[in-house]
């Protein structure tokens, strides 16, 4: 969605003013030979080497070089006053400098916009144009288009792996162990690279470093991949040093003084900004609806997203019901309660028994406070959709699948056509208030935007709250 690229584009421009040199793990830039030589009119447009953002700075006058240009001799009069635009893509144009020169900005806005952050190469299809004009108005007289060349680019971030892992005290130091994941939300983690992990507080100091997935099971070089705390200090916000190794960076640590009086110690990674934070919490993550709209037999999680004690997600409710701490298994206190009223979607939270059955079943968007002690239904969720850049559906317009609640199995489900390359999301009731993007593990709220291989698929949408929503497709036979 373009209002979506736009909102992550700001995002990603700021994550990127955030890092400094200490953080960037760059390899050698590379380079290229000459490229190749087109025609512009008679004379040409040579293509440049790869511009890699890591190291290619703008002149005095805030131009980057996107080409080499050699202008037609013929009519020299009237390529005196030429002047020059170049077309990204068929979707950009900027002015040009007749030295092939464009605003260092302008394509690095475009490029972000366009390709996200992602330390990748990017082969961008351009076109040349000269013209003469008055200045005055839109009339123009086009002297040379070139026939289309690439300019290759390369984003300037730090490589963030998909998955990474605590190697410390708590697994014995061991660089191939994976009991201690650490993940972030899904989708394109340059858009999205803060990565959690929360920890049971266990009472003794926890020392740790965090391995990248792609170093797991590679012994000592591991050790190298790392990333490290700059001490071994236990400051709440820190520097990740990203010059890895040993030596160069000491354990993070969680003091046993830090963890006295919390249940739980959640750790915040931001890959990109080389920040970590550390919280300690009293609550747990998630805790569980059930009752008769169940089953009593499946669950709706509702996640607390702070630590505080403030839970939300969806529920469906079809009679009693109430909420448990465990996801699969009765131990523990659970939370029943009262209504307000017959017809009201408000409520108080007691330990034990059932909370009555509301006036109009259905799905609905829940909060839980158990710092209060209290309960409300805020939305009811009548249909949720696909949506996205189908064919009949190119804007993004109006939904091109209606998915609908089936109670035996918790999902909403229907079946969808996804012609190659289109992007697509869930939405609920028509609007954008609440809608699940990402990868189908992992969907969260407001994510990104996703895509399938080609065919007809049988949906089965989990649309639960962060942490816990996902989707299962089943491609239909031909």
């Amino acid at each position: 969605m373009k209002l979506k690229s736009y909102l992550l584009l700001g995002l990603a421009t700021l994550a990127l003013a955030s890092c400094d040199e200490s953080f960037n793990d760059w390899a050698s830039p590379a380079t290229n030979e000459q490229g190749a030589i087109v025609s512009f009119g008679n004379g040409s447009i040579t293509e440049v080497p790869l511009i890699d953002f890591a190291t290619a700075q703008p002149n005095e006058a805030g131009d980057i070089q996107v080409c080499q240009v050699t202008a037609p001799t013929a009519n020299p009069d009237e390529w005196a006053n030429a002047k020059y635009t170049i077309t990204f893509n068929d979707e950009i144009t900027l002015d040009m400098t007749a030295n092939g020169e464009v605003n260092y900005d302008a394509l690095r806005e475009y490029v972000t916009k366009t390709y996200g952050v992602a330390p990748e190469e990017y082969d961008l299809t351009a076109k040349a144009v000269a013209y003469v004009g008055d200045g005055k108005t839109a009339v123009k007289m086009v002297l040379a288009s070139s026939d289309p060349f690439n300019v290759k680019v390369k984003q300037n971030a730090p490589f963030i792996d998909e998955k990474y892992y605590l190697i410390g005290n708590i697994n014995g130091w061991d660089p191939s162990n994976t009991d201690y994941v650490v993940v972030n939300n899904g989708g394109n983690r340059y858009e999205n690279p803060e990565f959690t992990i929360t920890l049971d507080a266990t009472g003794e100091d926890i020392y740790f470093k965090v391995c990248p997935a792609v170093a797991i099971g590679t012994g000592d070089d591991a050790w190298a991949q790392m990333l490290t705390a700059l001490d071994d200090t236990d400051v709440e916000v820190s520097t990740i040093d990203q010059n890895y190794g040993i030596g160069k960076g000491g354990a993070f640590k969680v003091t046993a003084a830090a963890q006295q009086g919390f249940k739980k110690i959640k750790l915040t990674f931001n890959l990109m900004k080389g920040t970590y934070r550390m919280q300690t919490i009293n609550f747990d993550e998630f805790i569980y609806g059930i009752g008769n709209g169940t089953g009593w037999s499946r669950v709706c999680p509702v996640r607390c997203e702070n630590g505080d004690g403030e839970y939300s997600g969806f529920i469906y409710i079809d009679g009693g019901w109430k909420f448990r701490p465990l996801e699969n298994d009765w131990g523990g206190t659970d939370w029943g309660g009262t209504i307000d009223a017959p017809d009201a979607l408000t409520g108080t939270l007691v330990e034990g028994g059932d909370i009555p059955a509301i006036a109009v079943p259905g799905y609905y968007r829940v909060n839980v406070s158990l710092n209060n002690m209290t309960w409300a239904l805020t939305e009811k969720i009548n249909t949720i959709g696909v949506i996205g850049s189908f064919p009949e559906t190119p804007n993004w317009e109006h939904d091109a699948a209606k998915l609908e609640y089936n109670a035996a199995t918790g999902a909403w489900e229907g079946t969808c056509t996804f012609p190659a390359g289109v992007k697509f999301k869930f939405r609920a009731n028509d609007d954008w208030k609440w809608n699940w993007g990402g990868t189908a593990d992992a969907l969260t709220q407001d994510g990104p935007d996703m895509t399938i291989e080609a065919g007809t698929y049988f949906v089965q949408l989990y649309a639960f709250c962060n942490g816990k929503a996902h989707v299962v497709y089943t491609k239909q036979k031909e």
